[in-house]
């Protein structure tokens, strides 16, 4: 019996022990359950700032997406700035009045006269700037540099304007195109920061009006094509001076002479040029803004072909109206003849 352990002192002795651990446990039990609590709040805390975090990271992503499409949209979707200036230049007038809105405001700050308000008044600025019967400009325009601005529905993009004969750089801009409600362009002003036609002159705004205004180089040409006499008077001084240098006929002074040569150029009873001229690559003279210089390119209407090569030399009045024009022929297929006569008869047959 003596040195034996029997079952139920083992037994005894392990509920003994675990008494005491059980109330040592029970002695720490509260410190350790704020350490524990605290524990978990700092976790849960620490969720609820990382799930804040990934909600705020989706929303942004989310609008600098629908931001990005937006100003892509304005770029280049199919009431944009691109489609605007596209249809403009390649004088597609139902397309383009799809880009604007009716009330559109158009101005660029060097020209006078350009300011217009609607869509219809906009587009007959537009045919003012080419006398060619496809509306076909003497340069054409690039684009670059675009930013904008959702907050003001507004693009801003840097214009580089190149002429068509020569490649070189005529014109610098900057528009600020405005968009409304529907997505289309409400408004569009440019701001020239450098023009080949407005360097080294003071009167720069009557200097852009003398090609393309009332009573600019282009009115002259246009109303001269269209036999428009009444219109063609209006724009020219009374005394005006007028020459060909290759067609001795042609040197005339006076608005009614100078109209009456006009009348031996006629094609048919419709009094039509069998020819079209287009124009380019203005410039004003160095030391007299007075007198601006112009290319023309003629070509027949029946064929298409070439016909002449020439530059004019435009001169204005203090009053604002042609009173010299004279052209220097660089190149002409009637060239061996030298009267008004038979340039009609060579084009016509």
């Amino acid at each position: 019996h003596h040195g034996r352990v029997t079952f139920a002192n083992c037994s005894r002795t392990m509920y003994d022990n675990m008494e005491g651990n059980r109330s040592n446990s029970n002695a720490k039990r509260p410190l350790m359950s704020w350490i524990l609590l605290g524990f978990v709040g700092l976790l849960s805390f620490l969720a609820l700032v990382i799930a804040s975090v990934a909600v705020h990271r989706a929303g942004n992503c989310s609008c600098d997406s629908d931001s990005d499409t937006t100003s892509i949209d304005r770029i280049t979707g199919s009431t944009s700035f691109n489609a605007f200036t596209t249809y403009w230049e390649a004088y597609d007038e139902a397309n383009w009045k799809k880009t604007v809105a009716d009330d559109l405001k158009f101005e660029i700050d060097k020209i006078q006269g350009s300011a217009r308000t609607g869509k219809d008044n906009v587009w007959s600025f537009r045919m003012g700037l080419s006398s060619d019967p496809n509306g076909q400009l003497g340069w054409t325009n690039t684009y670059d540099s675009y930013f904008y601005d959702p907050d003001q529905s507004t693009l801003l993009a840097r214009m580089i304007s190149v002429m068509r004969n020569t490649g070189e750089t005529m014109q610098i801009g900057w528009w600020t195109c405005k968009f409304d409600s529907e997505g289309k362009i409400s408004s569009m002003y440019q701001k020239v920061i450098w023009a080949s036609w407005l360097v080294g002159y003071s009167n720069q705004q009557s200097n852009a009006d003398k090609i393309s205004g009332k009573y600019g180089f282009n009115a002259f040409t246009t109303a001269w094509e269209n036999y428009d006499e009444t219109t063609w008077k209006s724009i020219v001084a009374d005394d005006i001076n007028f020459g060909i240098y290759q067609m001795n006929s042609s040197f005339t002074k006076g608005k009614e002479n100078v109209w009456a040569f006009r009348k031996t150029l006629q094609n048919g009873t419709n009094s039509r040029l069998a020819w079209t001229n287009t124009y380019s690559n203005f410039v004003f003279d160095s030391s007299n803004s007075s007198i601006l210089h112009a290319q023309m390119t003629s070509y027949i209407k029946a064929t298409g072909q070439t016909m002449q090569l020439g530059k004019w030399v435009c001169e204005f009045n203090q009053q604002g109206r042609i009173r010299k024009m004279r052209q220097n022929v660089l190149w002409a297929s009637w060239l061996n003849s030298t009267s008004s006569s038979s340039l009609t008869h060579t084009v016509a047959s």
